[in-house]
Protein backbone atom coordinates (compact mmCIF):
# COMPACT_ATOMS: atom_id res chain seq x y z
CA UNK A 1 0.00 0.00 0.00
CA UNK A 2 1.16 3.46 -0.71
CA UNK A 3 1.54 5.86 1.40
CA UNK A 4 -0.28 9.20 0.90
CA UNK A 5 2.60 11.58 0.16
CA UNK A 6 4.06 8.62 -1.80
CA UNK A 7 0.88 8.26 -4.01
CA UNK A 8 0.51 12.34 -3.84
CA UNK A 9 3.61 12.70 -6.19
CA UNK A 10 2.16 10.11 -8.14
CA UNK A 11 -0.98 12.43 -9.68
CA UNK A 12 1.41 15.18 -11.81
CA UNK A 13 3.40 12.08 -13.24
CA UNK A 14 0.31 10.48 -14.68
CA UNK A 15 -0.64 13.88 -16.04
CA UNK A 16 3.30 13.98 -17.66
CA UNK A 17 2.77 10.09 -18.80
CA UNK A 18 -0.29 11.25 -20.42
CA UNK A 19 -0.59 12.52 -24.28
CA UNK A 20 0.67 15.55 -24.91
CA UNK A 21 -1.80 18.20 -25.96
CA UNK A 22 -2.37 22.10 -25.36
CA UNK A 23 -3.79 21.12 -21.57
CA UNK A 24 -1.27 18.83 -20.90
CA UNK A 25 1.53 21.55 -21.51
CA UNK A 26 -0.37 23.84 -19.66
CA UNK A 27 -0.07 21.63 -16.50
CA UNK A 28 3.36 20.84 -17.08
CA UNK A 29 3.99 24.49 -16.74
CA UNK A 30 1.90 25.27 -13.70
CA UNK A 31 3.43 22.02 -11.89
CA UNK A 32 6.68 22.94 -12.94
CA UNK A 33 8.00 24.67 -9.54
CA UNK A 34 6.33 22.13 -7.80
CA UNK A 35 8.14 19.03 -9.15
CA UNK A 36 11.53 21.41 -8.28
CA UNK A 37 10.82 21.14 -5.18
CA UNK A 38 9.02 18.03 -3.91
CA UNK A 39 10.71 15.60 -6.65
CA UNK A 40 13.87 17.37 -7.15
CA UNK A 41 15.59 14.21 -9.29
CA UNK A 42 13.17 14.75 -12.06
CA UNK A 43 13.15 18.86 -12.20
CA UNK A 44 15.84 18.13 -15.16
CA UNK A 45 13.50 15.94 -16.94
CA UNK A 46 10.14 17.90 -16.16
CA UNK A 47 12.24 20.89 -17.78
CA UNK A 48 12.88 19.63 -21.02
CA UNK A 49 9.39 18.48 -21.23
CA UNK A 50 8.07 22.03 -20.13
CA UNK A 51 10.67 23.43 -23.19
CA UNK A 52 9.97 21.33 -26.24
CA UNK A 53 7.19 22.14 -28.38
CA UNK A 54 4.01 19.66 -28.77
CA UNK A 55 4.27 18.51 -32.28
CA UNK A 56 8.00 17.22 -30.96
CA UNK A 57 6.89 15.38 -27.84
CA UNK A 58 3.64 14.05 -29.60
CA UNK A 59 6.00 12.47 -31.77
CA UNK A 60 8.71 11.05 -29.42
CA UNK A 61 5.37 9.87 -27.37
CA UNK A 62 3.73 8.08 -30.42
CA UNK A 63 7.54 6.39 -31.32
CA UNK A 64 7.78 5.68 -27.55
CA UNK A 65 5.09 4.20 -26.48
CA UNK A 66 2.42 3.10 -29.67
CA UNK A 67 4.29 0.88 -31.69
CA UNK A 68 6.48 -1.74 -29.33
CA UNK A 69 4.32 -3.40 -26.99
CA UNK A 70 7.87 -3.88 -24.40
CA UNK A 71 6.84 -0.11 -23.92
CA UNK A 72 3.69 0.11 -24.74
CA UNK A 73 1.49 2.06 -21.66
CA UNK A 74 -1.66 -0.40 -21.66
CA UNK A 75 -1.55 -2.56 -18.44
CA UNK A 76 -2.38 -6.15 -20.78
CA UNK A 77 1.04 -5.85 -22.89
CA UNK A 78 2.62 -5.87 -19.58
CA UNK A 79 0.13 -8.44 -17.56
CA UNK A 80 1.99 -11.72 -16.55
CA UNK A 81 1.36 -14.60 -17.94
CA UNK A 82 -0.66 -16.34 -14.98
CA UNK A 83 -3.36 -12.88 -15.46
CA UNK A 84 -5.68 -13.78 -18.10
CA UNK A 85 -6.09 -9.49 -19.23
CA UNK A 86 -10.19 -9.81 -19.15
CA UNK A 87 -10.75 -10.57 -16.07
CA UNK A 88 -7.94 -8.16 -14.78
CA UNK A 89 -9.08 -5.38 -16.75
CA UNK A 90 -12.66 -6.20 -15.32
CA UNK A 91 -11.40 -5.96 -11.70
CA UNK A 92 -9.27 -2.52 -12.66
CA UNK A 93 -13.21 -0.77 -13.92
CA UNK A 94 -14.46 -2.56 -10.90
CA UNK A 95 -11.99 -1.14 -8.54
CA UNK A 96 -11.99 2.69 -9.75
CA UNK A 97 -16.12 2.34 -9.67
CA UNK A 98 -15.39 1.03 -6.01
CA UNK A 99 -13.65 4.10 -4.94
CA UNK A 100 -16.41 6.29 -6.54
CA UNK A 101 -14.66 7.21 -9.55
CA UNK A 102 -15.80 6.67 -13.58
CA UNK A 103 -13.77 5.64 -16.53
CA UNK A 104 -14.67 7.67 -19.76
CA UNK A 105 -15.03 4.14 -21.11
CA UNK A 106 -13.92 0.95 -20.35
CA UNK A 107 -11.11 0.91 -22.62
CA UNK A 108 -9.23 3.58 -20.20
CA UNK A 109 -9.29 0.71 -17.83
CA UNK A 110 -5.90 -0.70 -19.49
CA UNK A 111 -4.19 2.83 -20.14
CA UNK A 112 -1.81 2.68 -17.45
CA UNK A 113 -1.77 6.51 -16.86
CA UNK A 114 -5.38 6.27 -16.14
CA UNK A 115 -4.66 3.70 -13.41
CA UNK A 116 -1.54 5.77 -12.45
CA UNK A 117 -3.94 8.50 -11.32
CA UNK A 118 -6.27 6.28 -10.04
CA UNK A 119 -3.44 5.03 -7.56
CA UNK A 120 -2.32 8.83 -6.39
CA UNK A 121 -6.46 9.37 -5.76
CA UNK A 122 -7.47 6.44 -3.96
CA UNK A 123 -7.99 6.04 -0.34
CA UNK A 124 -7.18 2.64 -0.68
CA UNK A 125 -6.24 0.64 -4.30
CA UNK A 126 -6.84 -3.10 -4.42
CA UNK A 127 -2.58 -4.34 -4.13
CA UNK A 128 -2.84 -6.36 -6.61
CA UNK A 129 -3.21 -3.52 -9.12
CA UNK A 130 -0.54 -1.60 -7.73
CA UNK A 131 1.76 -4.22 -7.86
CA UNK A 132 0.65 -5.06 -11.81
CA UNK A 133 0.85 -1.44 -12.57
CA UNK A 134 4.30 -1.00 -11.08
CA UNK A 135 5.53 -4.13 -12.45
CA UNK A 136 4.22 -2.90 -15.87
CA UNK A 137 6.08 0.56 -15.15
CA UNK A 138 9.39 -1.60 -14.50
CA UNK A 139 9.34 -3.59 -17.81
CA UNK A 140 8.80 0.09 -19.60
CA UNK A 141 11.74 1.36 -17.94
CA UNK A 142 14.05 -1.59 -18.73
CA UNK A 143 13.10 -1.66 -22.23
CA UNK A 144 13.54 2.16 -23.00
CA UNK A 145 16.92 3.07 -24.13
CA UNK A 146 19.25 5.28 -21.88
CA UNK A 147 18.80 8.79 -22.19
CA UNK A 148 14.96 8.67 -23.22
CA UNK A 149 13.40 11.37 -22.21
CA UNK A 150 10.49 9.91 -20.03
CA UNK A 151 12.56 6.92 -18.91
CA UNK A 152 13.20 9.15 -15.59
CA UNK A 153 9.58 9.48 -14.95
CA UNK A 154 8.91 5.97 -15.98
CA UNK A 155 11.70 4.42 -13.29
CA UNK A 156 10.58 6.61 -10.81
CA UNK A 157 6.51 5.34 -11.34
CA UNK A 158 8.19 1.90 -11.00
CA UNK A 159 10.52 2.58 -8.06
CA UNK A 160 7.56 4.04 -6.04
CA UNK A 161 4.98 1.27 -6.60
CA UNK A 162 5.24 -2.13 -5.45
CA UNK A 163 5.64 -5.07 -7.95
CA UNK A 164 4.94 -8.52 -8.39
CA UNK A 165 7.70 -10.98 -7.34
CA UNK A 166 9.97 -11.58 -9.75
CA UNK A 167 9.49 -15.63 -10.29
CA UNK A 168 5.33 -14.18 -11.62
CA UNK A 169 6.63 -11.55 -14.07
CA UNK A 170 7.10 -13.68 -16.94
CA UNK A 171 5.37 -11.52 -19.65
CA UNK A 172 2.96 -13.19 -21.84
CA UNK A 173 3.65 -14.08 -25.13
CA UNK A 174 2.17 -12.46 -27.99
CA UNK A 175 2.47 -13.46 -31.65
CA UNK A 176 1.44 -11.07 -34.47
CA UNK A 177 1.21 -14.52 -36.72
CA UNK A 178 -1.21 -15.87 -34.50
CA UNK A 179 -3.46 -12.38 -34.25
CA UNK A 180 -3.41 -12.62 -38.02
CA UNK A 181 -5.26 -16.21 -38.15
CA UNK A 182 -8.81 -15.77 -38.55
CA UNK A 183 -10.28 -18.51 -36.35
CA UNK A 184 -12.87 -19.97 -38.28
CA UNK A 185 -12.83 -20.04 -42.17
CA UNK A 186 -14.68 -17.30 -44.04
CA UNK A 187 -17.25 -18.47 -46.77
CA UNK A 188 -19.11 -16.25 -49.71
CA UNK A 189 -20.81 -19.17 -51.29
Amino acid sequence: MLTRPASALLHPLAIALGYPDAHWKAFLEELEAEVREDLPELAETWAWLVRQDLVTLQTLYVASFDFDPKTSLTLSAHLPAQVAPGPALVRCVEAVSAAGYALPGPAWADHLPTLLEYLAVAEEAPAEIASWVGTAFAQIADHLPAGHPYRPLISWVAHALPRLPAADQKPREVSLEAAEVVPFPIRYD
